[in-house]
């Protein structure tokens, strides 16, 4: 269970009698690591009583290596940045004042890489057919150059 809620709100009867009724609704969540079993995963709950969906996400576990490489990215893209405005500039980068890492990210692009097929979805007894997202991993940094004007 990951949320659960209970509320509280006053009937009024026709005949002007109130009474306190209460609304319990909780949120399950499910993890697979098998994208091919989600479809039965939402059948099967919808059959055991589910009444809505909140939504299916996608993410990686192990996303060191695509880190790395969008550190590796950010990095070279703020030199080449800061060459091009030192250049128009009339300056010259000479070193590294200051560097930060400021996040790293892993997100569902929203760009669908994998679709099951209606006859796979059968087979692996599901009729509801999940399409699993492209995950996107970025990196932010942020780089102080010191600088100095050409000719010096």
């Amino acid at each position: 269970t990951d949320q659960l809620y209970i509320y509280m709100y006053t009937e009024f009867s026709d005949d002007g009698e109130e009474k306190n009724v209460y609304q319990v609704s909780s949120m399950l969540t499910v993890r697979s690591n098998d994208v091919t079993v989600a479809g039965s995963i939402i059948d099967n709950s919808f059959a055991a009583g589910a009444n809505t969906l909140e939504g299916v996400r996608f993410a990686a576990t192990d996303t060191e290596e695509a880190e790395n490489e969008a550190i590796r990215r950010a990095v070279t893209d703020a030199r080449r940045k800061a060459d091009v405005i030192a250049e128009a500039a009339g300056l010259k980068i000479t070193g590294i004042e200051k560097l930060n890492e400021g996040f790293l990210s892993n997100f569902d692009s929203g760009v669908n890489n994998f679709t099951m097929t209606r006859e796979e979805a059968k087979a692996a007894g599901a009729s509801t057919e999940i399409q699993a997202a492209k995950l996107c991993v970025t990196a932010q940094i942020s780089v102080v150059y010191e600088a100095e004007e050409i000719g010096q």
